[in-house]
């Protein structure tokens, strides 16, 4: 082998087991939820919203564009079951894609408080540099890009498992 083929490889196999430790990292390891009366954030970069968003996977209006076109969320379709008169293989569907989806949401907000929280602590420590403000929103904006994309899929799942006249009935109901 040459030695750009051995530096690829050696460049290779370290990205790989620094990306499988962060996969490995569970968020909720290093971003603890506790009960905080106040309704502050637990991240001073962020909302008291924003916080409880990312922790608890809700949409945060990241489908609303999916939603008023014509996409219905699954969460929603599953509320309105017995109007759009779902059958049982569409009600199943439409559990698997929102555990799909709250799987993938769930763990997106993790990583995202992780790294708000890392990109609080550097700039609160005074170390922040040019370098690494790149570094943490590229990784934040990747984050932030699966999690929408997760919602989004979801909801083009959704459209797929209903007929067309449910989705028009749906949007009558939710008055689009």
């Amino acid at each position: 082998m040459n030695r750009i083929s051995i530096t690829l490889l050696l460049i290779t196999f370290f990205a790989g087991n620094v990306f499988s430790q962060e996969a490995k990292t569970k968020p909720s390891d290093s971003v603890k939820v506790s009960s905080n009366p106040e309704g502050k954030s637990l991240i001073k970069s962020l909302t008291p919203d924003e916080y409880i968003g990312y922790k608890t996977g809700s949409g945060m209006g990241l489908a609303r564009v999916a939603e008023l076109n014509n996409y219905p969320g699954p969460l929603r379709v599953l509320e309105l079951q017995k109007e759009l008169k779902l059958s049982s293989l569409q009600k199943f569907q439409l559990k698997t894609v929102v555990n799909a989806m709250k799987f993938k949401v769930l763990e997106m907000g993790g990583f995202i408080l992780l790294q708000e929280k890392k990109m609080n602590e550097l700039f609160a420590s005074g170390k922040a540099d040019e370098g690494s403000i790149i570094y943490f929103t590229n990784k934040l904006g990747l984050y932030q890009a699966e999690l929408r994309n997760a919602h989004l899929q979801a909801h083009l799942k959704t459209r797929r498992i209903l007929t067309p006249d449910q989705v028009k009935k749906y949007n009558k109901i939710k008055g689009y």
